[in-house]
Order: structure tokens, then sequence, then C-alpha cells
């Protein structure tokens, strides 16, 4: 197709991809917002993220019931949605927290499950077995010695969701259980805990 200037208004029909000869055009002539994230090729560039905090000493009550016996955790950490930008991108889930207890013998797992929209929540981790660990597991059992213990949790894990389209929410819970009664979440030295949700490009 021979290349064609339409003076009424102002397009070039028929220039090839390609076409433009190289270095040609600048930033300057590409409008705000033209390139979308989509459009982004670079493996690992952070697309969209959600983050959240607490400085908030939780007293999570009563044993969960001990093994796999799962339990959400406390707010901000119970519902954190984020927008997808792309479909097909990874997510990278990272959780910094204390996990608090004054009694031996205690066995504990936190991990964190994911739900596309409306749908229903589907649990990370090793799971199935009689005592899940999820994403993160601690074990305590001393001999003679304070039984005060502070176990700092930290979960830094890639996840790959099923099928899901660009502009889909995405909501992530953290999720424990405990073998033990009187746990803390972010004590009893409370600071600050936080999570953060990141769509990574691939």
């Amino acid at each position: 197709m021979a290349l064609v200037i339409n003076g009424s208004n102002n397009t070039i029909g028929g220039l090839a991809v390609g076409g433009l000869p190289d270095g040609i055009v600048d930033a300057d002539m590409i409008a705000t917002d033209a390139v979308t994230a989509p459009k982004i090729s670079t493996v690992g560039t952070i697309l969209n993220y959600t983050q959240v905090e607490s400085d908030t000493n939780t007293d999570l009550g009563n044993s969960t019931g001990g093994g796999g016996t799962w339990t959400t955790a406390p707010s901000p950490f119970d519902a954190i949605t984020i927008t997808t930008k792309k479909a097909g991108s990874n997510f990278k889930i990272v959780l910094y927290t204390s996990f608090y207890q004054d009694n031996a013998d205690l066995d504990f797992g936190v991990t964190a499950s994911y739900k596309i929209g409306s749908g229903s929540y589907t649990r990370l981790g090793h799971t199935g077995s009689t005592w899940d660990t999820g994403l993160f597991s601690g074990y305590f059992n001393p001999s003679g010695v304070a039984l005060d213990y502070i176990w700092p949790v930290t979960i830094d894990y890639i996840h790959t969701p099923s099928s899901y389209s660009a502009g889909d929410v995405l909501t992530y819970k953290f999720e424990y259980w405990t073998n033990q009664n009187d746990c803390h979440w972010n004590g009893v030295r409370d600071g600050r805990c936080y999570a953060r949700i990141e769509e990574v490009n691939v």
C-alpha cells in the first residue's frame, strides 16, 4: 500500500511497522500514560503493590486447636486487596511480624490464602497434612529456661495465581494456627509489623 497523507484529518496511511527512522520519537512525542503497564516488558518490574502496617500487639487468645486449624490473622492482615494491571503476573507476598508465646512446647504455623474477585479462598504453602505448616512454621520446647519466646515471622514468597484478567481484584489474607494459649501477633513488645502484595511483571 502506498503512503497516503490525508490533509483533511491530518493522518498518514500505509505506514509500515518500523517505517519511521530510528531515533525520531522522543519522550515529548509520547502522550502522558500512553505506555501502559501491559506494554512494559521488563521482567521483574513492580507494576502495582498494596502495603498494610500495624503497631498493635494482638492477644490471639486460646489455642486454635493445633496443626492445620487455621484462623484468620487480625486486621489489617485479614484482607489485603490489589487490582491487577495485567494478566499473567506473579505476585510477591511479604510479611514481617512477631509471634509471642509464654509456654513451652509451642507449635505454630503462618500462611496466606487468596481469592479472585468474589471467589473462594485458596490456601498457599504446605497444606493437606495433620500438621499443616503453610508458608512459615515454628516450634519451641525448651528445658530449664525461661518460657517467654518471640519468633520473628518472615514470609517472602512468589505466587502465580490461577487464571485471571487485568482489572480483577485479588484479595490476600494471612492465617495462623497454634497449639498453645496466650499467643500474640506482633507482641509482646509490639513494634511495626507489615505486609505487602506486589504485582510483578514476568
